[in-house]
């Protein structure tokens, strides 16, 4: 999964901010009678954004409130905020805001980053400790001006931006509903330069298979998940009306999910409730729970001395507990849909597709247990490409985040085998 946090970025504590235009105002807290001004926050935050907003958040270490720290260990808040700012790096800052309420002082730092507007909260005590720390973006993707592309509107109220591309034999083409992975994912799956949907996208159209892609709801409405979130509100709800609604996109009779990831997961459980289906792609995924392979990812990147909170977070999670990383109505959202409850029950067409190199998904491991659960489906296909990573672009060996910095595109064999499948 290219993000550990799933909803909404990484949630600690979060406070709203209005910009105030008086640079050298005075915060005064009544509590502990000590008077800082504005700018002492602003410089604080100035430091600490542009370090966290350009990949390095390893500066808020020896900065977090023991409060913080009983929630979440250092080492493990460093590694969620990198998944979360995987695909986006800062551009330049546009403005710093500041606010006193309730004793303590939130900052919010506005940045142009890679595709969207940024913005980077951080809440502190009156030692200048971070008492908390939220990031949420908003988009600024141009509308496509290709001849092959329409700009299509996804749902009727709060409706989302999405490409429709149109295969070379036109509106007839078959349709692939190309559904990202885990986290407010932009409709390209942007991750620093690579666009793996986007690429999928590309490359089926040459083979005359038309598809749709778009911004998914945590994107676009990272607010709206904060407390209450399902995965019915951030995939299958938008799902859903594509497929009540394809017939405004195109004639074809032929429609197939493609899932990457999370997405890759949750896409069996659409397929059960829509029988006219023809198929489904599932790149990356695993029959696992999420959150069994959220902490896995989390037991690997987090340091021994920090990992007694890795299990105590997984027990809260498993418990479906209040933590401080997913909204509980989002853990019992997700046993409506993963797993392989599904699995067993479809019978369609499914091609499942695993990198040997992602360090995200395991091929020794969920790629294996696909193969267990579906062996006596004759109509099920596995294919493991031995040097391709998470995004099915190769490898570079670094088996981090870091890997995803270099530039590359969805292998040429993948986009193939894809178009195989669904020509077949």
């Amino acid at each position: 999964m290219k993000k550990i946090v799933i909803i909404l970025s990484f949630f600690l504590l979060m406070m709203g901010c209005d910009h105030k235009d008086d640079k050298n105002t005075k915060l005064h807290n009544e509590n502990t009678n000590i008077s800082v001004t504005e700018d002492e926050y602003k410089d604080l935050t100035k430091e600490i954004g542009e370090e966290i907003l350009n990949g390095n958040p390893e500066v808020i270490k020896g900065k977090l409130s023991s409060n913080v720290l009983n929630q979440v260990g250092e080492d493990e808040l460093i590694q969620s905020i990198k998944s979360i700012l995987g695909s986006e790096s800062l551009l330049e800052m546009e403005n710093i805001s500041v606010e006193e309420k309730d004793g303590l002082v939130a900052t919010v730092f506005q940045g142009k980053m890679t595709t969207t507007t940024g913005y980077l909260t951080i809440t502190y005590n009156t030692n200048k400790e971070i008492e908390g720390i939220f990031y949420n973006a908003k988009p600024r993707t141009q509308p496509s001006s290709k001849e092959d592309e329409k700009n299509i509107k996804i749902g009727d109220k709060e409706p989302l931006d999405g490409i429709l591309k149109i295969g070379n034999q036109g509106e007839s083409s078959p349709l692939v509903l190309l559904i990202p992975g885990s986290g407010p994912q932009d409709m390209d799956e942007t991750i620093f330069d690579n666009k793996p949907l986007k690429d999928i996208a590309d490359g089926l159209a040459e083979n005359g298979i038309s598809s749709i892609r778009y911004h998914k709801r945590t994107y676009v409405y990272p607010e709206k998940f904060m407390n209450e979130g399902t995965i019915e509100d951030e995939y299958l709800k938008d799902m859903e009306w594509i497929l009540e609604h394809r017939k405004d996109f195109t004639k074809g009779e032929d429609i197939y999910l493609l899932g990457h990831s999370q997405g890759g997961m949750i896409i069996p459980a659409m397929a059960e409730r829509h029988p006219d289906i023809k198929g489904l792609i599932i790149m990356a995924g695993s029959p696992r729970k999420f959150i069994d392979i959220m902490y896995d990812q989390l037991m690997e990147s987090t340091p021994k001395n920090d990992q007694e909170k890795v299990e105590a977070l997984y027990k809260s999670l498993k418990n479906q507990e209040d933590n401080p990383m997913v909204p509980v109505s989002y853990l019992k959202s997700l046993d409506q849909v993963e797993g392989e409850q599904f699995l067993k029950k479809l019978d369609l067409p499914i091609l499942i597709l695993q990198g040997e190199e992602d360090f995200q998904v395991k091929a020794d491991k969920d790629f294996k247990l696909y193969k267990d659960i579906l062996k006596e489906k004759e109509n099920v296909t596995f294919i493991l490409y031995p040097k391709l990573n998470h995004l099915f672009m190769e490898s570079n060996g670094k088996k981090s985040m870091d890997e995803y910095k270099e530039k590359g595109k969805v292998s040429q064999e993948v986009i193939d085998d894809i178009v195989s499948f669904i020509q077949k």
